[in-house]
């Protein structure tokens, strides 16, 4: 398939692990979602009937992209679980830093982390850098290159198979269920986060 197409999402969506199945397509952005790729839901689900080969979600590059890219992922993995499992479902990672050097080139970098360690072996060379706040901040140039462009933009697939499907489910319902006490276990598990 050779075209493209784009749903805006207004802000963070239903999450459906909460929600029953009326209630979570009768939200606007759910139902938009799954009008597009048009494979239905459930028990109607047909994967032919899909209208694109990926499903690629955008959004932004700071913790609430990625909650409302887990929200997205958790309705299509409780509604249509086959896209994954068959790996038609991505996230695109867009860049959280824009280093423009002396020639005129640029590095995107796409977290703190890797921003400092770019930094520390091109100093001298970079001659502005840029931090986006979001998908709004990036220029035309930049969405065509790190978003629509198929060769250059960076894709991460998501997968589930036989062996990790239960256990993916569990930590669906971990970190998107209605248990706020487990969901508060991991969350301030010392153990989680590395101090260096």
């Amino acid at each position: 398939m050779k075209t493209q197409a784009l749903i805006a999402i207004r802000g963070k969506i239903l999450n459906v692990q909460k929600a029953t199945t009326v209630k979570a397509m009768a939200n606007e952005e759910i139902n938009a979602i799954f009008g597009a790729i048009g494979c239905g839901i459930n028990q109607d689900f047909n994967i032919e009937k899909r209208n694109y080969d990926k499903i690629i979600i955008a959004t932004d590059q700071d913790s609430d992209g990625a909650a409302i890219s887990c929200l997205i992922l958790t309705a299509i993995l409780k509604f249509a679980p086959e896209l994954i499992r068959q790996g038609f479902v991505y996230r695109v990672l867009t860049p959280l830093f824009v280093n423009h050097f002396r020639d005129g080139s640029v590095h995107y970098t796409y977290s703190q982390k890797e921003q400092n360690e770019f930094v520390k072996k091109t100093r001298k060379k970079v001659i502005k850098t840029e931090r986006n706040k979001g998908l709004g901040e990036l220029h035309t140039h930049e969405v065509e290159r790190t978003i629509i462009n198929h060769e250059t933009r960076k894709l991460i697939q998501f997968q589930i198979d036989e062996d990790n499907e239960e256990d993916c489910y569990d930590i669906v319902e971990k970190m998107m269920g209605r248990n706020t006490e487990e969901r508060q276990r991991i969350f301030y598990d010392p153990n989680l986060y590395n101090n260096d």
